[in-house]
């Protein structure tokens, strides 16, 4: 039979188990392998002109991603971190060579959102508008009484638009 200590170890050992999702997770913050030598092994190296991929886990969108002082960040501002020093204030990092895996820190440069954004649209990576309504279908869309999946189909856009449309007669 279990006395009452044993009881109180086995429900701490229940709770330990609980803080943590996983056993890295629980060892994360413990003395160990410094970041930067836990970093670049995770990346593919190759000549100075050429890309260096990070092998390790990526985000949703395709980037590398890894953690720092338990926060998720991208691999590829950790790297222009580590090798040219903190990114300025207000400005995020841009890849000339447009690979997400790309760490090689001669690829990389800081810039502002619309100056990453000129360079996705001049580089032809900009999301395209299949269809633009005139001003005259608008307000047609507007005018007219039909169901909105009828009107949607005519007009070749979403049951949503005509709906926004009716909504903001002004839009």
């Amino acid at each position: 039979m279990f006395g009452l200590r044993d009881k109180a170890f086995q429900s701490a050992g229940r709770f330990r188990r609980r803080k943590f999702c996983s056993v890295s997770c629980a060892n994360r913050g413990k003395i160990g392998t410094p970041f930067p030598c836990s970093f670049w092994p995770k990346v593919k190296t190759a000549a100075p002109d050429e890309c260096w991929e990070w092998t390790g886990p990526r985000t949703h969108n395709g980037y590398g991603r890894t953690t720092l002082n338990g926060r998720d960040i991208r691999c590829h501002r950790r790297a222009y971190e580590l090798t040219k020093g903190p990114i300025p204030a207000g400005l995020m990092i841009m890849h000339s060579c447009d690979n997400r895996l790309c760490c090689n820190p001669n690829h990389l440069r800081p810039g502002t959102a619309k100056e990453n954004w000129d360079d996705c649209v001049s580089k032809g990576r900009a999301p395209q508008v299949q269809n633009i309504l005139t001003e005259l279908q608008r307000s047609q869309i507007r005018a007219s009484t039909g169901s909105m999946a009828k009107v949607a189909a005519e007009f070749g856009v979403s049951p949503t638009t005509v709906w926004k449309l009716r909504r903001n007669a002004n839009s």
